[in-house]
């Protein structure tokens, strides 16, 4: 049953029950958290409830450790991934306002061909003439993520325009509508679509639609000029222990900010949570309800590899939680054999988790700075089920040690195997071959050059690293600062087509192929890298004394 019929059924119990939470209840949940964030080692984290339309907020830990400032139910943090939650929601007003016009031409099933016409062009005629918005919504075109283009900050330059008038350049991984394919360009290309039809920027439109009828006054998009309203992120190092994140890896976002850009407060995110399970505002935004169920529909169904991630199996452990479906921004789970909707959110240092179970209008949310080694599926899920549990007046079949110890005594995370590649140096006068600017039309320019006799590359404004011999053609690319600290620290190169005594094709990991456009590298660009890779050379020197 759809959130909203649900909402039909039982608003006026809900109403009159005038439920709030109680002091017990509120004491638990948030001993549960100070435990978690004592012994997982989280900077700050913010918490959001609703139940029955009544909010509870606070916030936990620290936005900066430096100078011990609080995290607060006001403290703004980047919600990553949620936003796409946010800006399916977008649509949803679009699609309504659309109908209310009598106009049919705009639905879930729109062709996304149809109203760019020629312009849009995908890899095959197939996928170009019949992906739809819920194709793109639901993650089934089959097509790469692309997202090296947002690691590596390549694009920050360019126009969402410019990166739709080339998605041609991505390659099939899945059939079309077979296998569920996270993208985050696939939300590129769905707001620029509204940007077609409503005639404004996304983040124009997000504002009207969304942020302003919810009365999220404190919302903002993720730029360089907003990063310093937000807590500061932290990332976990080995050694360090807790250590602020390169402010440069958050503020190239722009371009794929509908996938991951907003940023809120646990205050501001209530009005949205009131929204999904209580009804409130639900006048404001005026999405019809077929429209509105229709975000809660399966759309794809989960591979096991990507459903494992979050699902719990009984008798494993006491409950089940049951990850099957993905709708339009919106995992599709049972929790104690109630449907439950879900997202989580990662940009680094951030991460969030938003949850529903509108049978019982209970909705959660929670964000945080800095979550340590164990990531979101050891702390944020398991302190979500702990809250569920407790507004659902079930006993938690979590508590204070295993919280600590979460996924044991049920689940034993395996040991990280340590591989050990066969890596050389090859010889500098074997460099020519290799040595040059790439381009693609879509992922933009990568160049190929010797720095301090050590062959390197450098892709956008971040993904710069050495290249070390694997075998024939192919390289290690040990990745630098600050990408080393987000990404796996290494990728794989591969140089192709050899013709002409070079190599006229460069591979970057599986995708993306860029063309050889040139055997002369930018020098310009090449003092710049050199200089930093010295510095970081000699710094690393005097840490190790």
């Amino acid at each position: 049953m759809s959130p909203h019929n649900i909402l039909a059924l039982f608003l006026v119990t809900f109403i009159n029950s005038g439920n709030g939470f109680s002091a017990n209840e509120e004491d638990t949940i948030k001993s549960y958290i100070k435990t978690t964030m004592e012994c997982k080692n989280i900077t700050g984290l913010s918490v959001t409830m609703v139940r029955n339309g009544e909010v509870f907020t606070d916030g936990f830990g620290y936005s900066n450790i430096d100078t011990l400032t609080p995290v607060t139910s006001t403290t703004k943090m980047n919600i990553g991934s949620v936003t796409k939650t946010l800006t399916s929601m977008m649509w949803a007003v679009l699609i309504s306002e659309a109908k209310d016009k009598n106009d049919t031409s705009i639905n879930w099933n729109t062709k996304v061909h149809d109203i760019f016409g020629s312009n849009f062009i995908l890899n095959d005629s197939c996928r170009t003439s019949l992906v739809s918005l819920e194709d793109f919504l639901s993650h089934r075109t089959g097509l790469e993520s692309a997202d090296v283009l947002l690691q590596a900050g390549e694009g920050g330059h360019r126009s969402r325009g410019d990166l739709i008038n080339n998605l041609k350049e991505l390659e099939s991984i899945e059939e079309f509508r077979d296998v569920f394919s996270y993208s985050n360009i696939g939300f590129v290309m769905v707001a620029y679509l509204a940007e077609k039809i409503g005639k404004k920027p996304w983040e124009t439109l997000m504002r009207e639609k969304i942020f302003e009828p919810l009365n999220m006054t404190s919302t903002l998009f993720l730029t360089d000029k907003t990063f310093s309203e937000l807590a500061t992120p932290y990332l976990f190092d080995e050694e360090k222990g807790m250590e602020e994140s390169d402010k440069s890896i958050y503020t190239v976002i722009d371009l794929f900010g509908p996938a991951g850009s907003v940023c809120s407060t646990a205050d501001d995110m209530s009005n949205l949570l009131k929204y999904l399970t209580s009804g409130e505002y639900m006048d404001h935004l005026g999405i019809h309800d077929d429209v509105f169920n229709g975000l809660f529909k399966q759309k794809s169904i989960l591979p096991k590899s990507i459903a494992s991630r979050y699902n719990l199996e009984y008798p494993q452990f006491p409950i089940s939680f049951d990850t099957y479906g993905y709708g339009m921004a919106w995992f599709l789970t049972k929790y104690r054999d109630l449907d439950m909707y879900f997202h989580t959110g990662v940009l680094y240092g951030f991460t969030s988790v938003l949850g529903f179970i509108p049978r019982k209008n209970i909705s959660v949310f929670l964000n945080s700075n800095g979550l340590g080694v164990s990531g979101f599926r050891n702390i944020m899920l398991p302190t979500m089920y702990y809250i569920f549990d407790t507004l659902l007046e079930l006993e938690p079949w979590l508590n204070d040690t295993t919280a600590c110890s979460y996924p044991s005594p049920w689940n034993h995370i395996p040991e990280k195997n340590s591989t050990t590649r066969n890596e050389t140096q090859i010889n500098i006068s074997e460099t020519d071959r290799f040595i040059g600017n790439y381009s693609n039309s879509l992922y933009g320019e990568a160049s190929v050059s010797v720095i301090n006799e050590t062959l390197t590359l450098q892709y956008g404004r971040l993904l710069h690293g050495t290249l070390s011999h694997h075998s024939q053609n192919i390289f290690n690319l040990t990745i630098l600062e600050p990408l080393n600290k987000v990404l796996s620290t290494s990728m794989i190169v591969t140089f192709e087509n050899f013709r002409e005594k070079q190599f006229q094709r460069l591979r970057l990991d599986k995708h993306p192929i860029f063309d050889r456009v040139s055997s002369n590298v930018n020098r310009a660009n090449d003092v710049g890298f050199s200089f930093l890779l010295y510095m970081i050379i000699v710094l690393n020197s005097l840490v190790l004394v």
